[in-house]
């Protein structure tokens, strides 16, 4: 007779292995019977599965900064279009103005570009708080953040373990 005892807790006793006629299969009998290249596999998925959580994680630290961007951005149009309308105000909206437009806007973004770099490599240090720090103190900036991520949204943390 084969008893089956895969429970992490022992459902039978040890001893019952220790029985004429009776055979007990358990976790650890299952684990020393695996052929040594199935180990090798389960330590590669392992690896593979740990550096695509790592890279999950760097890329949402990264995108922490997104709403940062978005209110710089958003600030920064704002007041290119508050200046646009004053010069269609003083000299209408004609070919020259739409030219300053279109060269203003492009101003901007060749400006832009920087402080967005910045804010995705200080994200992906950790230091996105400096960022949004430094966006109040510079422009009065008030950037919303999303709600935060809450544990029970995600049941498994890092290591493939069930957080619930």
């Amino acid at each position: 007779m084969i008893a089956i005892d895969l429970a992490l807790t022992h459902d039978f006793d040890p001893e019952v292995g220790q029985l004429d006629g009776v055979e007990l299969l358990t976790l650890e009998s299952v684990r020393l019977a695996a052929p040594q290249e199935q180990a090798e596999s389960l330590t590669q998925a392992s690896g593979i599965v740990s550096g695509a959580a790592q890279a999950f994680e760097q890329e949402r630290e990264v995108r922490s900064v997104d709403s940062a961007i978005v209110a710089l951005r958003r600030h920064t149009m704002n007041v290119l279009d508050a200046e646009m309308e004053r010069v269609r105000a003083r000299h209408g909206c004609t070919a020259a103005a739409e030219e300053v437009e279109f060269a203003l806007r492009r101003m901007v973004k060749q400006l832009l570009h920087v402080p967005t770099v910045r804010a995705r490599e200080l994200a992906a240090n950790g230091q996105q708080d400096d960022y949004v720090s430094a966006l109040e103190t510079l422009y009065g900036i008030t950037v919303e953040q999303p709600a935060a991520a809450t544990q029970a949204e995600c049941p498994v943390d890092r290591n493939g373990l069930e957080t619930a």
